[in-house]
């Protein structure tokens, strides 16, 4: 067996005994090394001085970077070959982990490279361990190989040990998260957060962010995900100045999450929970359709804050001001959305009309116009028929039922209140400017329309259009009630005893539309 010839030169010029001293956070190291660059091919087979070096390990090089000193003791050191030689460069690099460590000045990412070096040591000598047995680096290797079981178990213990570096208890849900130095993942966005706990913290606002990247190396160093896909772990890549962190987003605790709703990733904005911008201004809208579409309306508004705690909830941007992310802060009842304009096009386009109203039930506003509307049909759409309207409040133990906002003063939060029978019911304008309310007639307005249903009892009239049969209906002082039957001929049904509408008389009928008419509707 060939034995090595590794020695640690000594402070004195004619014995190989210590391995250094330290000299403040660096290493003064003396040791026979040839060189064995480019430069110096010839010192392969020529004995070169035994060097002083400075040392000092760097994290982002991953790497023990060494400073020759001006002045070299004389001892010697030969050397066979080659691989000898960077076997023994790699037993001084063990030595310098070995003091950093002991001086308490090694991080827990440098600890788990230190253990992967001493794995790959151990393999580039498993021939030659007699040599090292009586170092100290031949004694760790020797104690890790008993313990571990050979090479193979002790990589994968490195790696375990590399990936399950303790989590700083200072940042968010600690136990949630995953954390591996020096590995990076590809396609994160670079977010206004400078200190690791913010980054992490704004991540668990994001329900679409299970990965943060920690980059020292960038400014600002986090990186984040913003597109909503599965973690990938094959995507993870080496990188020499970052931090990965991967969530168990299951693992956040419930308390955390108290009693925040949960609210749909909106195409074109972007969402972050429990998070606020400044100088929004408030905005009477109960829902965030409304809100969000209300911002939408405007041309300078990009960001709107929804306070589930406020009175209204909307908040919305109303001055044109470039959106600074450095300006968000955390909110405990708050979530933000940012708007990419450029994004919108159809997205927004309501399916239906009663989208665009926002109810509150047990709740109304004090002052609004009593209108003698009997069905809340009838009362939405008398309000939606001119531009001045926006509120409504239905009351059913009043008659007639229906109040509506109709030249009040300025709108006033402070009126809205508490009510055991009415419900409130906000219009948002934006989202009725999808519908065309001219093609509606005015008796439109006093209709309750039920598709595919059938009142019984009712006489077939000569009308063959819908307008004619309605219109009909509307003049005749007995009818209150029509249906219309496209597959009969002629289509129109309509009431001639002039009893009270029985909704118990209303039953389901594929293709017939219902019509029942409030006559006190003007």
């Amino acid at each position: 067996m060939k034995r090595l010839n590794i020695k640690i030169c000594g402070i004195s010029e004619t014995h190989c005994t210590g391995s250094g001293r330290m000299t403040s956070n660096r290493y003064t190291l003396w040791y026979c090394e040839p060189d064995i660059g480019n430069k110096h091919e010839k010192g392969v087979n020529n004995p070169n001085t035994c060097k002083v070096q400075t040392c000092q390990y760097h994290v982002h090089k991953r790497i023990c970077a060494c400073e020759d000193s001006d002045n070299f003791a004389k001892e010697f050191c030969k050397s066979s070959s080659r691989n000898q030689i960077e076997r023994s460069r790699k037993s001084h690099q063990m030595e310098i982990y070995r003091i950093t460590k002991k001086s308490g000045l090694l991080s827990d990412e440098n600890e788990s490279l230190l253990c992967l070096l001493m794995t790959e040591i151990e393999e580039e000598m498993a021939d030659n361990i007699d040599v090292m047995e009586a170092s100290e680096i031949g004694k760790k290797i020797k104690k890790r190989k008993a313990l571990a079981g050979g090479v193979d178990n002790t990589r994968r213990d490195c790696e375990r040990q590399k990936r399950i570096a303790t989590i700083d208890s200072n940042i968010p849900n600690p136990g949630c998260w995953s954390r591996t130095p020096l590995i990076h993942y590809p396609g994160l966005t670079q977010s206004p957060y400078h200190d690791e706990k913010s980054c992490l913290e704004y991540c668990i606002s994001l329900q679409q962010c299970n990965v943060v990247d920690y980059n020292t190396a960038a400014n600002p160093p986090c990186f984040v995900q913003t597109a909503e896909s599965p973690v990938d772990n094959g995507n993870l890549r080496p990188h020499g100045t970052n931090v990965n962190y991967i969530l168990n987003r299951s693992c956040v605790m419930p308390d955390k999450q108290d009693d925040f709703p949960s609210f749909y990733n909106y195409p074109c904005w972007v969402k972050s929970v429990r998070t606020t911008y400044p100088a929004l201004k408030e905005a009477p809208y109960y829902n965030i359709d409304s809100c969000l579409g209300y911002c939408v309306s405007l041309d300078n508004c990009l960001v709107v804050d929804f306070d589930h705690k406020a009175d209204p909830p909307c908040f919305v941007q109303s001055a044109a001001a470039s959106v600074n992310l450095d300006s968000l802060t955390r909110h405990p009842s708050r979530v933000n959305f940012m708007l990419d304009r450029n994004c919108l096009e159809p997205n927004f386009v309501p399916y239906s009309v009663e989208l665009c109203w926002a109810r509150r039930e047990n709740y109304h506003y004090k002052g609004l116009k009593n209108m003698p509307y009997n069905n809340l049909p009838s009362c939405l759409n008398y309000c939606a028929s001119f531009d001045s309207c926006f509120m409504v409040d239905y009351d059913p133990k009043i008659t007639p039922p229906c109040f509506v906002w109709e030249d009040q003063e300025q709108f006033d939060p402070q009126n809205f209140e508490n009510h055991t029978s009415a419900d409130n019911f906000l219009l948002d304008r934006e989202c009725l400017s999808y519908f065309d309310y001219s093609k509606f007639y005015s008796s439109e307005l006093c209709w309750t329309v039920n598709e595919n249903s059938k009142y019984s009892g009712l006489e077939k009239a000569s009308y063959k259009t819908e307008d004619s049969c309605l219109n009909h209906c509307s003049d005749s002082p007995k009818c209150s009630i029509v249906d219309y039957n496209p597959k009969d001929n002629p289509p129109c049904w309509i009431q001639t005893d002039g009893n009270a509408v029985n909704l118990s008389n209303l039953n389901s009928k594929e293709s017939v539309t219902n019509y029942i008419l409030d006559k006190t509707c003007e």
